[in-house]
Formats: structure tokens, C-alpha cells, sequence
């Protein structure tokens, strides 16, 4: 058999080999899948043992180095609808996925940003989404309520992911609010 040990040594992979047949100084090739995205960085041993009829016969390890990756995570940003009428609301949806192999990333926090036609910004949403695993997801939705005096335009927003040294990840969306019609006499 074939085991990965961590450091505490608890098992985090293993092959069993089903009755190989050996001969007397032959060699027997197996391979061990190992996805060490699901392990942290560190030190690990690869532990192989060959026994015969229930008895140790031959053993022995080897030590191996899980590095950590580089920061990546990857996000998205989608409003519910377009156009949407003064004095409506939109549903901006977003999500955000650890894309670093096996790097948990920690103090995440999320900042959503809507801007009108003139650039000004008319809603901010700060989320504190802590820690994110590796391959994880982080999904959310925010309301953004337009009051009825809300100009008419090209809105756009931002979804800005950042832990606690960078900017992660940047999602983008648009959507157009109609002029409210309401108060038009013909």
C-alpha cells in the first residue's frame, strides 16, 4: 500500500494494490493520484509498504513538499434587469470563486459600488466574507432601491473582492434606468 501523511501523521491519500504478482527482483509501477489542492501547504511523507501473505516484507518513505499557490480568486456580477424605471429596484447578484489550488484565502471582503450616468455614486455595500476555501464560492445578492428621482443613464457597477493586502477580483456590470414618466401629461 501507498499512504500520504501529514505532518501530525493522519492519512490524506492512499493506494491499496489488489495481488500484485512479483517475481524475485522484479519491479512493480504504481501511481497514486494525490489532488493536493485539498491540502494545505507543507510537510508530508509518502509512505509505501509491500507485504505478502498478511507479513511486512519491504518498506519505505519519502518526504514531500506541498507549496502553497499564489492568491486567484475570480468574480461576477449581474444585475436582474435592464431598464430598469426610476423609482424601480435591481437585484445586482455576485459571486466570487478561490481559484488559488490549495490556498484558503482569509479576511476577504467584498465591496459593491453603483454609480449613476454622472459617475456619482449612489449605493455602497461593504460584505464580510471572511474566509473562502480553496475551489470555494461565495455567492450574494444586493437590492439596490432607485428612488423616483433617480437620473436617467447608463448605471454602472462594481464588485470589488479584496483581502487584507489586495485587490483580488473586479466585476463589472451595466444597466439603464428609464426616465420616470409618471408626471407626463399629454
Amino acid at each position: 500500500s501507498v499512504s500520504v501523511l501529514d505532518a501530525a501523521g493522519q492519512r490524506v491519500a492512499s493506494l491499496v494494490v489488489a495481488a500484485p504478482h512479483l517475481l524475485v527482483g522484479g519491479n512493480l509501477l504504481e501511481s497514486l493520484t494525490w489532488n493536493t489542492s485539498l491540502s494545505p501547504p507543507g510537510a508530508y511523507t509518502v509512505d509505501v509498504r509491500v507485504e505478502s501473505a498478511g507479513r511486512l516484507v519491504g518498506s519505505t518513505s519519502a518526504p514531500v513538499q506541498v507549496l502553497a499557490g499564489s492568491p486567484s480568486l475570480t468574480a461576477s456580477l449581474l444585475p436582474s434587469r435592464s431598464p430598469v424605471p426610476a423609482g424601480g429596484d435591481v437585484v445586482l447578484s455576485f459571486a466570487a470563486r478561490n481559484t488559488s489550488g490549495n490556498l484558503p484565502l482569509s479576511q476577504l471582503v467584498g465591496t459593491l459600488s453603483v454609480f449613476d450616468a454622472t459617475s456619482a455614486l449612489v449605493f455602497r455595500e461593504v460584505r464580510q466574507v471572511g474566509v473562502l476555501l480553496a475551489g470555494g464560492v461565495y455567492t450574494g445578492a444586493s437590492v439596490v432601491s432607485l428612488g423616483r428621482g433617480a437620473a436617467p443613464g447608463r448605471y454602472t457597477a462594481s464588485m470589488d473582492f479584496a483581502d487584507a493586502t489586495a485587490l483580488l477580483a473586479q466585476a463589472g456590470a451595466a444597466f439603464d434606468v428609464r426616465a420616470d414618466t409618471s408626471n407626463v401629461v399629454a
